[in-house]
């Protein structure tokens, strides 16, 4: 499991950087209870990762950069969950492009 949270941490640090989110407090707010998400970003200090449901107002004010899953919104996965499922599968990692 070590290898799997490593390559899903790694592909969290690279989407941020591909958004210029490097060294910004980013909240992740993602379509109910995401556990790939939340092993992704557990060892970034500045990323946290909360179900759109249970955010706070405090969550939102701590951060420099809120992104929300398309679930959240919509009710189904998103892609950065995808490109996450696919790092942790060994697969090809698509992120979006805008």
């Amino acid at each position: 499991e070590g290898a799997d949270v490593a390559r899903l941490t790694k592909t969290l640090a690279g989407l941020l950087a591909k958004l210029g989110f490097d060294g910004q407090k980013v909240l992740v707010l993602t379509h109910g209870v995401n556990r790939n998400a939340f092993l992704s970003s557990r060892n970034l200090q500045q990323v946290h990762v909360v179900p759109y449901g249970d955010v706070a107002p405090y969550d939102v004010l701590w951060s420099a950069q809120v992104i929300v899953e398309e679930g959240a919104f919509t009710g189904r996965e998103a892609e950065v969950t995808e490109a996450l499922t696919a790092a942790r599968d060994g697969g090809p990692v698509m992120l979006p492009t805008s």
